[in-house]
């Protein structure tokens, strides 16, 4: 299936710099890559590298490990598509894969892999971030191509999600073992622009102005909320994991623009206005809040920020072989396992201690660090957290 390709018409607006932290919106632009908090609807411009200019709709994910926002292009001066990653911080641009036209579409993210999946061409394909080579995994019949934009991936089973045909009612949900390439088809109720909740266990998705999910293992399917009156374009979800909010980039009747969040616990409904072509192919940076783990997180009394939460790391940016790093939380004399990371993924060390009596522990890092983003992740096997610094040097 070929790619669409969507242009917009925006108004540029002037607008403040504010703190960058977790539960983000980051999407594209005309302007540039944007990002607003979720809950106060800021919004800003992060960098004017990237933008919207041949991207595909609904070909967007989100490293939620390194906080690394990846999209799919196809830009006239290649002749072929591109696969961007940029940091969700800063808005920097990481890297660019070319890839072969329409051989690799419909992009998910595993982070715990930093394997990038996609569908093109008959072929289930996937990306190792790390080193750029593409190996096809699975080929399949051209009678069930997927619909461009509705695709999601559960991280802790591998499994990857596609919509392949529906009518006004129905439609075909196919789920391809990631590993193994073997492929599965239901037959469900027709689900438009799909996400999938790793705390839920869920698959959610819009049928007509409904909110509706699917216990894909249980082979249940729910109304959640049927007065969505709204309109969509059709890839423009995405799913915050924190506060367990389907997002969606809408327009009422007058088309003004909306970014619409539904908590798919409560019903409860929210929305934060936006200027028209901003937040193109939405993602949410959740900022490492959820587990990847099968254990079931649905209760609405999990704590789910006691037991993932930021690093307070300082200085920062950092200078010199020492950065010191907040302790709250972590129990005095705890054994915990330190791991220090840079933008591409690759881990350059990693160190296990006690945790201190302090407030505060100051070790030293490998030195001299490239300049650049660097991601550290503390855990005692019960709490995790995790920060982001940038090394000056």
């Amino acid at each position: 299936m070929k790619p669409v390709r969507i242009f917009f018409f925006l108004t540029a607006l002037l607008m403040g710099r504010y703190t960058i932290h977790a539960q983000n919106l980051i999407g594209l632009s005309g302007d540039g890559l944007v990002v607003m908090d979720l809950s106060t609807c800021k919004y800003n411009i992060l960098d004017t590298q990237v933008n919207y200019n041949g991207a595909y709709m609904g070909f967007s994910t989100f490293d939620q490990k390194l906080h690394r926002y990846i999209w799919e292009s196809h830009p006239d001066s290649t002749g072929k598509d591109e696969i961007g990653v940029a940091d969700a911080v800063t808005g920097k641009i990481l890297n660019i894969y070319v890839t072969p036209n329409h051989t690799f579409s419909e992009i998910e993210y595993d982070a715990t892999n930093q394997m990038l999946y996609g569908m093109g061409d008959e072929k289930f394909t996937r990306m190792d971030l790390t080193t750029g080579k593409i190996t096809t995994i699975a080929t399949f019949s051209s009678s069930f191509n997927e619909v461009q934009g509705v695709t999601c991936f559960d991280p802790v089973s591998e499994t990857y999600f596609y919509q392949a045909g529906y009518t006004v009612d129905t439609s075909l949900l196919c789920m391809i073992n990631a590993k193994t390439g073997i492929r599965n088809m239901v037959k469900i109720p027709n689900m438009m622009m799909l996400e999938y909740s790793v705390s839920t266990g869920k698959i959610y998705g819009i049928k007509q102005f409904a909110l509706a999910s699917y216990d894909w293992k249980k082979n249940v399917y729910s109304v959640l909320n049927s007065n969505i009156g709204y309109y969509f374009s059709q890839g423009m979800s995405t799913f915050d994991e924190k506060n367990k909010q389907y997002v969606i980039l809408g327009a009422d009747s007058n088309h003004n623009n909306f970014i619409y969040k539904v908590n798919v616990m409560t019903g409860a409904e929210t929305t934060c206005s936006t200027p028209i072509g901003y937040f193109f192919n939405p993602e949410v940076d959740y900022g490492d809040t959820i587990s990847s783990g099968s254990k079931d997180t649905t209760s609405k009394d999990t704590d789910t920020t006691a037991l993932y939460g930021p690093l307070v790391i300082y200085p920062n940016p950092a200078t010199g072989n020492r950065i010191n790093v907040s302790m709250e939380g972590f129990t005095p004399g705890s054994a915990l396992y330190v791991g220090l990371y840079n933008s591409q993924g690759i881990c350059v060390q990693t160190r296990e201690l006690a945790a201190p009596g302090t407030s505060s522990l100051s070790f030293p890092v490998p030195g001299p660090l490239n300049p650049g983003l660097y991601l550290i992740t503390i855990t005692d096997g019960k709490l995790k957290k995790t920060g982001r610094f940038l090394s000056s040097e």
